[in-house]
């Protein structure tokens, strides 16, 4: 019987049978898809190569263990450095390229106080939502914020505790914003970075299975692994 059969090889990365394929032609589509693709092939490789020492009748139960552990040793340095490595890093980099593009297209803010008196304006909406008092200045925020680009304009314009918020709660109602405004990139974004976290799973579900076939101890995998 396969060291590793076709379903078995496929479970790694399974997700990725939901992304936009290669004809698409986006780059960290593409390039998420060579990790996933990678990580499949050397896990193949290695089951290959381990069920072919194992049928090996000239060599002894000696020989095919020093055999085994040769081998995922040569194959574990090679994804290390061209998947792990090499493929994953370019993934990360053009995911990270299209988030930045997106994060931009989103990023229009609401107009400023243009004069004295909006700016004046803005300087009480600020007040008003303070005063409201802490755990209650969020909620405000929010309800007053939604159709109401001033309101949101002087929130964002100034430093989140003239509003009575966290830093943390300014930025949430900037994402929220930007969930009413564009949830089509929003759903983008979401999509791409949690393709990211699949074949990031996909890297070290490869590297456990290669490694499991090794026959090697706790301690010799642990050198392995710093070794390569």
């Amino acid at each position: 019987m396969a060291t590793f059969t076709e379903t078995s090889i496929a479970t790694i990365g399974a997700l990725s049978v939901r992304w936009p394929d290669r004809e698409t032609g986006l780059l960290q589509w593409t390039a998420l898809h060579d990790v996933v693709d990678g990580c499949r092939d050397a896990v193949r490789a290695a089951g290959q190569e381990i069920d072919a020492i194992a049928a090996d009748g000239d060599l002894s139960p000696a020989g095919q263990a020093r055999r085994k552990l040769e081998a995922v040793k040569r194959i574990l340095a090679t994804f290390l450095s061209e998947i792990a490595g090499a493929k994953l890093t370019r993934a990360r980099n053009a995911v990270e390229q299209y988030v930045a593009k997106l994060d931009e297209q989103m990023n229009v803010a609401p107009p400023l106080p243009s004069n004295a008196v909006e700016e004046l304006r803005a300087q009480e909406i600020r007040s008003a939502i303070r005063n409201a008092g802490k755990g209650r200045s969020y909620n405000l925020a929010k309800k007053h914020s939604e159709g109401r680009p001033d309101v949101m304009a002087a929130i964002m314009a100034a430093p989140a505790f003239l509003s009575g918020l966290t830093g943390e709660e300014q930025e949430a109602l900037g994402s929220e914003m930007a969930q009413r405004l564009y949830p089509e990139l929003v759903q983008r974004r979401a999509e791409v970075l949690a393709a990211l976290g699949v074949a990031e799973a996909a890297v070290k579900a490869a590297e456990g299975r290669i490694l499991g076939v090794s026959g090697a101890s706790a301690n010799e995998i642990k050198e392995m692994r710093k070794a390569a």
